[in-house]
This record gives structure tokens, sequence and C-alpha cells, in this order.
């Protein structure tokens, strides 16, 4: 009886081992966007406070989700698209053709 649910228990774990892994693996791409969503989250989380006291719940959402839009994403955006255009490596003069002829 004590074997049985040893066995049991070990089963459990492992299936459970298994999950969480696979779990991870599935949300590893995942795990960057929420780390930065968590960040502002917290860092924003004073100013949706003094907003929330100020104004109806959902017109503090909605200016918070735009300030967070024009001062973070726009700008990220714009620096994003300005960086695609820069040359992954600067032109190097043409190399001049020697004729072959040696002058003396």
């Amino acid at each position: 009886m004590q074997e049985s649910r040893f066995w049991t228990r070990v089963l459990g774990l492992a299936a459970a081992a298994l999950l969480a892994t696979l779990l991870a693996r599935i949300l590893r791409p995942f795990f960057g966007p929420i780390l930065w969503a968590s960040l502002l989250a917290f860092l924003l989380f004073p100013a949706n406070r003094k907003l929330r006291r100020r104004l109806p719940l959902g017109l503090a959402a909605f200016l918070l989700t735009l300030a967070v839009t024009l001062g973070v994403v726009i700008p990220s955006a714009v620096l994003a698209l300005a960086l695609s255009f820069w040359p992954a490596f600067p032109r190097s003069p043409p190399a001049t053709r020697s004729s072959g002829r040696r002058t003396s």
C-alpha cells in the first residue's frame, strides 16, 4: 500500500515536471514582452492611481494608454524605422583596376 502511493506520487511529480517544461518552452517567446509589460505596469502604477482619483476609471485608463503610446511606442517605432535604413556596413570606395602592364 505504501509503495503504491510512493510510485503514484513519483509519477505525478514527473508528469507535472514534464508539463511545466513543455509550458515553459511554449511561453519562451513571450517572456520578453511579459517582462516589459510588467516593468511598465510597475513604473506607471503611481500615475494610474493619481488619474483614477481624479477621473472616471475608463477615462483614466484611456489617457494612460494614450500617453504610453505617444511617449514610448511611437518614438520606438520611429527609431526602429530610422535604423532599418542605416547601412549595416559602410560602403568602401571601388577598387581601382590596374591594366596589368608594368611601367618603369
